[in-house]
């Protein structure tokens, strides 16, 4: 009998065992941790029933929010030689719960607090990674999608973090009143989508990891994480269907080989736009039919001389949209049945933008039916400032005894208001960067994945010309650098 006693107790306790490391293995799934908060200055809480089934309002213009919703930030894992990486959006996009990826839909009390306790769903595989989370302030009430998201909840500072790194929480956090930011039309930053809680450095004891400096290079570069407004509004209802845009921000520089550039003396060119359909809503590019890119605001179209000066500039707006039909597009576009363009995107058509002004840009057919709506200013990630917002690069060319470049160096700056500061932990740099892409002559390197700042050219060359094009999913930044 007491043999047969022990057999069942040892047979217990294995299965407690078991079931404890089970539970242990998902435990990042079993305790949420929880974000909690209070809406402040430029919201009030949807005191009708919060709901994703509610009625519509009527106002569209009302900061009314009922929901905050918590999204994954999920990348496929880069590896050394890929061109870039991108998010998985319809996987960040569905529902999802404790033990589900996707994202997880939290009520807004009446009183405007809200307390959600997020599971961290956003497991890592061999070829998948996670960023952290964006937090976005919704009213599910609404009728249209586009009216939907009405901001994104952020820590403050000189760079609000948008991308908060959850998992690293030592427990909760308090993230206190949000109030609306603003757009700041001399530096292009649009902090008008943001629900600014409490700042970076009043919140960073609550990381395990992260310092209050690493948290705010962080910030330097996670505005993309707002492209998922873009995707939500106009992605299929399962997203397997994405449409979107990239902007790239060009810019041209002088070198002089054995020698590391300054910034600050790059020159800015401009903006230049692409937006991507669906296939649901391929277009006719032969023709038969115009689409119309009309702005939310002014903008203008320039041209430049050799030197940088201004040789022609023409503006755009409402009332003088962007025209193409693929057959008889002016110089400045292009239409194809995939994507609209508009400036020198890809083309070398030496059209560029001039700013992205605030709010939804509509792209229409020619029975002046929307096709999609593109919040483009979301991820501006340059203010009219050059660039202050993100990161900069400085490279040196080294040459060899024959004075042929055979190595290029790269550094990576941030501005903290008053000049550029090198960043020597790039963690963050690597985390939010999805191309980095050194052209050297007609030689090309791929660096996402290695995360190399130095590299040796597989055959030097005299005085090539060199292009560096990194981005951070739908904003890229490229720079021509010439003797």
């Amino acid at each position: 009998m007491n043999k047969v006693l022990y057999i069942i107790l040892i047979s217990l306790f294995s299965l407690t065992v078991v079931s404890c490391s089970k539970k242990d293995s998902s435990s990042s799934s079993s305790d949420p941790k929880k974000i909690t908060g209070t809406l402040g200055t430029g919201y009030s809480a949807n005191r009708s029933k919060s709901s994703r089934f509610a009625s519509s309002s009527s106002d569209n213009s009302s900061q009314t929010a009922n929901q905050v919703w918590a999204i994954p930030i999920s990348r496929t894992k880069p590896y050394e030689g890929t061109s870039n990486v991108s998010l998985n959006y319809s996987i960040m996009l569905q529902e999802g719960h404790a033990s589900k990826m996707g994202r997880q839909i939290f009520n807004i009390a009446s009183d405007g607090t809200f307390a959600l306790d997020v599971y961290l769903n956003c497991n890592p595989t061999s070829t998948m990674e996670c960023l952290g989370y964006v937090f976005v302030l919704v009213d599910s009430t609404k009728t249209e999608k586009k009216d939907q998201i009405i901001g994104f909840l952020s820590l403050g500072g000189t760079e609000s973090l948008v991308s908060i790194p959850v998992s690293d929480l030592k427990n909760d956090l308090d993230m206190g009143t949000v109030n609306q930011g603003s757009y700041d039309n001399d530096t292009g930053d649009n902090a008008s989508d943001e629900a600014i809680g409490k700042t970076i450095d009043e919140t960073a004891d609550k990381f395990a990891t992260f310092t209050s400096d690493q948290l705010k290079v962080r910030a330097s570069a996670d505005d993309y994480v707002k492209m998922i407004k873009n995707i939500y509004v106009n992605g299929s209802s399962n997203y397997s269907e994405l449409s979107f845009m990239e902007v790239r921000y060009k810019y041209m520089s002088k070198v002089t080989n054995d020698v590391f550039t300054d910034f600050d003396n790059a020159t800015g060119l401009g903006i230049g736009l692409a937006i991507f359909v669906k296939s649901t809503d391929t277009m006719t590019a032969d023709g038969s039919k115009s689409y119309t890119l009309i702005p939310p605001g002014s903008t203008f179209l320039k041209t430049f001389h050799d030197n940088g000066t201004v040789n022609t500039s023409v503006e755009y707006s409402s009332t003088n949209p962007f025209v193409l039909d693929g057959d008889s597009d002016p110089s400045w576009g292009k239409l194809s049945t995939k994507r609209f363009d508009v400036g020198d995107m890809y083309w070398g058509n030496g059209y560029y933008l001039s700013t992205l002004p605030e709010g939804y840009w509509l792209l229409n057919d020619n029975n002046s039916s929307t096709i999609g709506y593109y919040d483009i200013s979301l991820v501006n990630p340059i203010g009219s400032d050059n660039i202050s917002n993100t990161y900069v690069p400085s490279i040196k060319l080294e040459t060899n005894s024959d004075s042929k470049v055979s190595k290029v160096h790269m550094k990576w700056y941030l501005h903290n208001g008053t000049s550029y500061y090198e960043i020597t932990d790039l963690t963050s740099f690597w985390a939010n960067t999805s191309r980095v892409t050194l052209g050297v002559g007609d030689q090309t390197y791929n660096l996402i994945g290695s995360n190399k700042t130095e590299l040796t050219l597989t055959t030097p060359v005299t005085n090539p010309s060199v292009k560096l094009q990194y981005g951070f999913y739908g904003a890229e930044i490229e720079v021509k650098y010439s003797y």
